[in-house]
């Protein structure tokens, strides 16, 4: 992850640095570029990418409609966007509502606050903001 940030020159070879390598853990690359529609959710397994689901576009892996968004901004939980939020842990729903409410006017540090402090669980290890 920091050669990506130290090295990509651009949005699209950001997200080719963060498609390969070995993790130790699946994980989640939240991403966004500098120019207008440059956004993804990387969803990474341990050897490759499990799923890339970028702004304005149609999630291959959600072909059921579970995870509604706008094609605006992308939301992730802790949970693969395809597959339901579980009831006892649902920030996914009051996340969207509130990106929705709060972010229309631009995405900004306040905008993510303001969706991002109501949705939080006890489960939240961490998250960075950069």
């Amino acid at each position: 992850m920091r050669k990506a940030f130290e090295e990509a020159a651009d949005f699209k070879s950001g997200e080719a640095m963060l498609s390969v390598g070995h993790l130790a853990n699946q994980a989640y690359f939240i991403m966004a570029g500098a120019n207008h529609g440059e956004g993804a959710v990387l969803t990474r397994g341990r050897t490759n990418v499990i799923d890339a689901w970028h702004l304005y576009e149609t999630p291959a892996k959600d072909t059921k409609g579970i995870n509604k968004q706008p094609d605006w901004f992308r939301l992730q939980t802790n949970y693969d966007h395809w597959t339901p939020a579980p009831s006892y842990d649902d920030r996914r729903t009051p996340g969207v509502t509130h990106g929705s409410q709060f972010c229309k006017s631009g995405v900004d540090m306040d905008c993510v606050l303001k969706v991002w402090s109501p949705s939080l669980s006890s489960s939240v290890a961490g998250t960075i903001v950069v």
